[in-house]
């Protein structure tokens, strides 16, 4: 069996984040995945042999957080910029600690499902051992990741770019992504080009979240958007900037439209002390600024600028041959081209090596419908056949 998750965007909980528990019902859901992979098309349920659980990319997000106020940036080189790296990396897997402690015991001892009896049902009262490999891949908010591997936390733990058989193949996908892609790694001695998408999170939307965790009235409702701030795409920033002014009655209507201003004027000032690398043939900051504006009125925000839409993440072609999927790239799939990102992380099953695909909503309440079996149509969802 094959499940393909992405996105969950832990951090070290200074700024916003999903908290651990947040990781730890991901699992549960996981597991509910696993054993209801165990009933066959017959009707009857036999446990899963093995289990291969692929975080592809982005599992913690180490650019939102209080460290960046000072002087380092994620993207410099040299020993004090390495130790700030560190630490925020340090800070974030110690607070996941329950949920990867759970992913190795699982790893050391197999994942617990039901057993079956004679006539193919599941027996609570005895236990099967699935065994389990877990592959974690690097995406473009946790590149220190493997630098943590080597730690006992991580024992039995793959770290890697991509994971791949001979039907499926797997990367984060922000290669494909104009203001994510970056050619070569950081090193650690030379300051390196911040993408655009660092340069946003870090010097525009982490000033904007400590101006306002200043004021203390409302931080908790804040909080929740900036961890939505981090993890958009630039096109969705603006809407959920006007929705967050529109409801900070809590915090104050015009401290909240006088911070981000000010955000984006420190922003615009940064860009050019240490201009971001993208793939436009347009000066995008400029175009970002000013479109960022239009979030604290009184123009409209409904119109997404074309300049702006030119930003967005693209799939690549597909490949003979091959299911491709991407954890970055939008939960929208086109033939066998597959996208984990969204709002919420998503989950991806393969039940059998040949058989059906299903997306499972990580983010779904459980008495809501939170499957769908990939190649159908559901309200909302926009996935097509892969297998």
């Amino acid at each position: 069996m094959l499940a393909v998750t992405a996105n969950w965007g832990l951090t070290d909980g200074s700024l916003g984040g999903p908290g651990p528990a947040s990781a730890s019902g991901w699992l549960d859901s996981l597991r509910a995945a696993v054993v209801r992979a165990g009933w066959g098309p017959t009707g009857r349920y036999r446990p899963v042999e093995r289990l291969t659980i692929v975080l592809a990319g982005d599992s913690f997000d180490l650019l939102l957080s209080e460290r960046w106020a000072g002087r380092a940036r994620p993207w410099h080189g040299g020993r004090h910029a390495r130790e700030a790296r560190l630490g925020v990396t340090a800070r974030a897997v110690a607070g996941a600690r329950r949920p990867i402690a759970k992913l190795c015991r699982w790893v050391r001892h197999g994942l617990a499902v039901p057993a079956a009896d004679v006539r193919g049902r599941p027996v609570d009262t005895i236990r099967s051992r699935v065994e389990v490999e877990v592959v974690a891949l690097v995406g473009d908010r946790d590149g220190d990741l493997a630098s943590a591997a080597g730690g006992p936390t991580w024992r039995g733990l793959h770290v890697g770019s991509a994971w791949c058989d001979d039907r499926h193949a797997i990367r984060h996908g922000q290669e494909f992504d104009p203001i994510r892609f970056r050619e070569c790694g950081i090193a650690s001695h030379r300051d390196a080009q911040p993408t655009l998408a660092e340069s946003v999170v870090v010097d525009l939307i982490v000033p904007f979240a400590l101006m306002l965790r200043r004021t203390s009235a409302g931080w908790e409702q804040v909080r929740q958007t900036m961890t939505a701030l981090a993890a958009a795409d630039v096109v969705d920033l603006v809407p959920l900037v006007a929705k967050l002014i529109a409801g900070s009655a809590a915090v104050g209507h015009s401290a909240v439209v006088t911070a981000w201003r000010r955000a984006i004027d420190g922003w615009v000032a940064a860009v050019r002390r240490d201009p971001p690398g993208h793939e436009a043939r347009f000066d995008a900051p400029i175009e970002l600024a000013a479109w960022f504006a239009t979030a604290a009125g009184p123009g409209p925000t409904g119109q997404v600028p074309a300049a702006i839409q030119w930003l967005a993440a693209a799939p690549p072609p597909a490949v003979p041959g091959q299911i491709s999927i991407f954890g970055h790239l939008p939960a929208a799939a086109t033939g066998t081209v597959l996208g984990l990102g969204g709002e919420a992380p998503l989950l991806l099953v393969q039940p059998r090596r040949h058989g059906p695909l299903e997306i499972v909503d990580l983010g779904s309440r459980p008495r809501e419908s939170a499957i769908v079996r990939v190649g159908a149509r559901a309200a909302g969802r926009d996935i097509v056949d892969a297998a």
